[in-house]
């Protein structure tokens, strides 16, 4: 009876045992596999991709870098002395387009009202 005991316990140590590495090693090949995954995707955005049938390429972190630089050399260039048009002139240009918007945007609202009452959300005003 005894060496029933010893062998049905060595054996369900043994099963435990097992299921502990197993799940162990199963854990651990997980995190690397998800670890590698991290990896490629960073790589493949660090370096880019070329294209592929159906599938757009797309620059690497050092081309866009240079990109962006060469915007914003750009943006300097038309902020300073060196632009065609002052800034200020751009900025007064685009100023008078938003108020001609918003006047527009004014005409469109009290149309609306006209016909369909006021919005909703909104307390009706009398003009005296």
């Amino acid at each position: 009876m005894t060496d029933t005991l010893m062998t049905i316990g060595a054996a369900a140590t043994a099963i435990v045992a097992i299921i502990g590495v197993s799940i162990f090693l199963f854990r651990g090949i997980r995190a690397l596999a998800r670890g590698l995954k991290r990896a490629t995707l960073f790589f493949e955005d660090w370096f880019g991709e070329a294209p592929r049938p159906g599938v757009p390429g797309h620059k690497g972190v050092m081309a866009r870098l240079a990109d962006t630089e060469h915007k914003a050399g750009r943006a300097e260039w038309h902020a300073g002395n060196g632009s065609e048009v002052p800034m200020r002139s751009v900025v007064d240009a685009t100023s008078k387009r938003l108020i001609k918007m918003e006047a527009r945007t004014d005409l469109v609202e009290e149309a609306v009202i006209r016909e369909h009452g006021p919005l909703p959300g909104e307390i009706e005003t009398t003009q005296d």
